[in-house]
């Protein structure tokens, strides 16, 4: 009985033994296998976080990928200058940088340099080399890479996006993308368990463990942690810890603390992702399968109860995974359509550029034709609004102020010419109040004082109610067509005077002779006792004969008479003129004039052009202090040479190239208007006839000159030393000229009479008429040797009459000597030439005449009646200076 009750207690004790082994078994298995699954479950949610930061990595991806493609990124690598690539290129930079939340994009070069940039401090980053780091290098080798971004500090974590930009296989740049870790440490931070992200060096850069954070996974060589530190701005290495991690790892002890590892590489980057379970489940783990062997049957009544459990843990994995996928689905979609929209985005605005750029240059274009227009037209334009002008650029222009200064303060007040700003001021408040249009011309004053004539006209823009609120108007600048009108009403003038110039000194040689040859005559009849009174006339008439000759020269009909001259004779003879009237204006003149070569020279010319000098001499010295003119004459070589220099005003740089041009004249014009040069006018034809007489005579007439130093001009001429322009030898009288029968053409009556006087004391015949055609008739009978003809006649001229005697059929025909008052009036044809000797220039005295006439009837006689031809072109002398 004792027994049986201790065998039950044994029992007993036994059965609550095996139940409390079942128990343990039980409880082990339940750990065991809730263990595996929650390790399963880690795992899918492993796999579900790398498949989310792929997803993220992709759409980067693709946002730098586009980039690559864009042609005005691949045109600024070409070309770091391309405004207009750069600009485009930052526009698309900004629209991606918004799009995907980045915290900046940039662009580097084939050689590392950065070429352009979203960073706020732009300035700070363009044109660093960035060529040692990974996210270039490795792109240059045409393979994009994604690389955390690791600071000095544990919060300046980033990632780096770098594509490159290949062209025809090479790689000419890579695009780089900065975001922040925000959407990875997200996730992992919700993570069950120890989660570590690694770079493909071993650095923990991702973790929701902080203590973790810059620590390395498993040991670094020395080149490694050196090579981190350099290109990762890590503190020394000594700084980081190891965590014994590899990638083949399933457990690990960590701090005497076991861990399960489960390790998944994240697709599309160099990272891997490191989950580790906690020690407990680890113990769990190797204390039930110890007690699975012992007591594996146990597991089979338990497995009603695990098979309940591991259902209802499927239905939760499958709900988890339902929703994980769903998840990604969401972001797939979310990827797709962000890139759809970064596409419209990209179209869009690479249209918006391009019809802008277009807008730009359609709008420079226009700009610039209308601005070459008004160039081209000398047409400025101005705005009056609310009291403020405004012009172009062709206006200040021809101001000559800059645009940057603007007009002056006082608008057209300060720039109107005092004269005119009365009625300019009038003619604008009428134009304002609507009384009368706005055209009138005037003078404004540019910025250096110079006075331009301008035409203005404009017009008024109105309100509703008529009141004025703005006016446009434009300038022209008609000054030098003004001058060239009032140039050509001068040249009118001076053609009118020098017309008239020319009839009277005709009409007066004509007198002249007349009185020269009576006189002549009168002389050689009395005794010298009446010598004393014709002498007087004689000089008296060959001043008149001076006189007529420079009418003739100022009409342009005077005939060059070059004789051999010293040219200091001739400047002593024009200071002699002007010495007095010099004198009593406080002009002094200083003369260094020695003996230099003769030279052939129109005496009469050469003291107009040294009398213009000193004039000119004069006048730019009326507001000097010190009134001096120096002038010295000397030779070089084969030159002689005459210099007049002053003191005075001087002549601008800019119109010492226009002062020998006919009617152009600078006297008085800059002087100041109280000054008494302001008062001095020329006409412009001194310098210009002057430089055309040295010119005429193979010679040069050239200027110096300074604002404010004075002027010096200086003539050179030839020096020769015989007159190669004069006639040949006097030749004996023959018996060829006694006897000779001559026909005097005139339709003066004294001057036939004179010429007949002196023909008859040559022992001529002479013809009297004042008819060519009673001429022409008595010449057709024959017996005539000789016609003195002048060319100025009422009924028949003289050149009608020679082409007429050409045409008479008789053998020998007459020799012709032309007289003429005016010298160049009608055009001696080349046609009568070979009728015609010489010209013969009224006043002439007897022996002039006896001379000619001598010549021709030799000339005659020996049968050359083309000597003036020869002649002509021997001496250089146009035909068309014969009259």
């Amino acid at each position: 009985m004792r027994f049986r009750h201790l065998n039950r207690r044994i029992n007993g004790a036994l059965w609550l033994v095996i139940l409390g082994v079942l128990c343990a078994n039980a409880y082990w298995a339940v750990e065991l296998l809730r263990g595996v699954n929650q390790k399963n479950i880690q795992k899918t949610m492993t796999a579900s976080l790398c498949k989310s930061i792929e997803t993220q990595i992709t759409l980067i991806q693709s946002a730098g990928i586009s980039l690559t493609h864009e042609p005005h990124v691949r045109n600024l690598i070409q070309d770091e200058n391309n405004s207009d690539a750069r600009k485009d290129t930052l526009v698309a930079f900004e629209a991606v940088k918004s799009t995907i939340h980045a915290e900046f994009v940039y662009l580097l070069d084939k050689n590392g340099i950065v070429v352009a940039s979203t960073y706020d401090k732009v300035h700070d980053i363009v044109g660093v080399d960035y060529s040692f780091r990974p996210y270039y290098k490795i792109p240059m080798s045409g393979q994009s890479i994604v690389y955390p971004a690791f600071g000095v500090k544990t919060d300046a974590l980033g990632i780096f996006f770098g594509t490159p930009i290949v062209t025809n296989g090479q790689t000419v740049g890579v695009v780089v993308i900065k975001t922040n870790s925000d959407y990875i440490q997200s996730s992992v931070a919700h993570s069950e368990g120890t989660t570590i992200i690694t770079s493909d060096d071993g650095i923990v850069f991702c973790s929701n463990v902080p203590e973790l954070l810059l620590c390395a996974t498993r040991q670094l060589d020395n080149e490694s942690m050196r090579r981190i530190r350099i290109e990762r701005q890590f503190p020394d290495p000594a700084s980081l810890k190891l965590l014994p991690l590899d990638q083949t790892m399933t457990k690990i002890e960590l701090n005497k603390q076991p861990y399960v590892v489960e390790s998944t590489m994240i697709e599309g980057t160099r990272w891997r992702l490191y989950h580790l379970l906690d020690h407990h489940l680890y113990a769990t783990l190797e204390t039930s399968q110890t007690v699975l062997v012992i007591a594996g049957f146990l597991l089979i009544a338990l497995l009603s109860g695990v098979i309940i459990d591991l259902f209802q843990n499927i239905q939760k994995r499958k709900t988890i995974e339902h929703e994980l996928q769903e998840y990604q689905n969401h972001l797939e979609d979310l990827v797709r359509m962000q890139t759809r929209e970064l596409r419209t985005i990209n179209a869009q605005l690479r249209q918006d550029i391009q019809e802008r750029k277009r807008a730009e240059e359609q709008l420079l274009s226009s700009e610039a034709m209308l601005a070459d227009a008004q160039r081209l037209a000398r047409l400025g334009n101005w705005v009056w609004e609310n009291g403020v002008y405004q012009g172009s650029d062709e206006l200040f222009r021809i101001l000559k102020y800059e645009k940057t200064n603007g007009i002056p303060a006082g608008g057209w007040d300060e720039l109107v010419t005092p004269e005119y700003r009365e009625t300019v001021a009038q003619a604008f408040q009428d134009a304002l109040s609507g009384k009368a249009p706005y055209d009138l011309e005037y003078d404004i004053q540019c910025a250096d004082g110079e006075v331009r004539h301008v035409l203005s006209r404009g017009w008024v823009e109105r309100t509703e109610l008529g009141e004025p609120t703005r006016m446009v108007a434009t300038i022209l600048d008609i000054t030098e067509q003004k001058q060239a009108e009032e140039g050509m009403i001068r040249a009118e003038r001076m053609a009118a005077v020098g017309t008239l110039a020319g009839g009277v000194a005709h009409e007066f040689n004509n007198i002249n002779a007349i009185i020269l040859g009576y006189a002549e005559l009168a002389k050689s009849d009395s005794d010298s006792r009446m010598h004393r009174y014709i002498d007087p006339i004689l000089k008296a008439s060959q001043r008149a004969k001076n006189i007529t000759q420079n009418l003739l020269s100022f009409s342009g009909r005077h005939a060059a008479r070059r004789k051999l001259y010293s040219l200091s004779d001739i400047a002593r003879e024009t200071l002699d003129l002007v010495e007095n009237e010099f004198s009593s204006e406080g002009v002094r003149i200083i003369s260094t004039l020695p003996m230099v070569p003769k030279t052939m020279m129109d005496n009469s010319q050469i003291s107009q052009v040294v009398l213009n000098l000193l004039v000119n001499a004069k006048h730019a010295l009326i507001d000097q202090p010190e009134r001096i003119i120096e002038v010295e004459s000397g030779f070089t070589g084969s030159r002689v040479w005459l210099r007049v220099r002053d003191s005075g005003c001087g002549i601008r740089s800019e119109n010492l190239t226009k002062i020998f041009t006919p009617f152009y004249s600078t006297k008085g014009e800059h002087a100041d208007n109280h000054s008494p040069q302001a008062a001095v006018r020329g006409t412009g034809l001194g310098l210009s006839v002057s430089h055309t007489i040295i010119s005429q005579h193979e010679g040069k007439l050239t200027v110096e000159s300074q604002v404010g130093d004075g002027s010096c001009f200086t003539i050179t001429l030839p020096i020769r030393t015989e007159d190669t322009f004069a006639s040949a030898k006097p030749i004996e009288k023959n018996a060829l000229v006694n006897e000779s029968t001559i026909l005097i053409l005139d339709d003066e009556v004294d001057i036939r009479n004179v010429v007949s006087m002196v023909l008859v004391r040559m022992n001529c015949r002479p013809v009297l008429t004042d008819d060519g055609t009673e001429a022409l008739r008595r010449i057709a009978k024959g017996g005539i040797d000789m016609v003195l003809v002048d060319l100025q006649m009422p009924k028949m001229s003289g050149t009608t009459f020679l082409q007429e005697l050409k045409k008479l059929a008789i053998e020998p025909k007459p020799i012709a000597l032309v007289f003429t008052g005016r010298n160049s009036s009608d055009m001696l044809p080349d046609t009568v030439t070979d009728v015609v000797y010489d010209v013969l220039a009224k006043p002439f005295n007897i022996d002039e005449i006896s001379d000619k006439i001598t010549r021709a009837l030799a000339a005659r006689a020996m049968g050359n009646l083309k000597m003036l031809a020869d002649k002509i072109k021997t001496n250089n002398v146009n035909s068309n200076q014969i009259r």
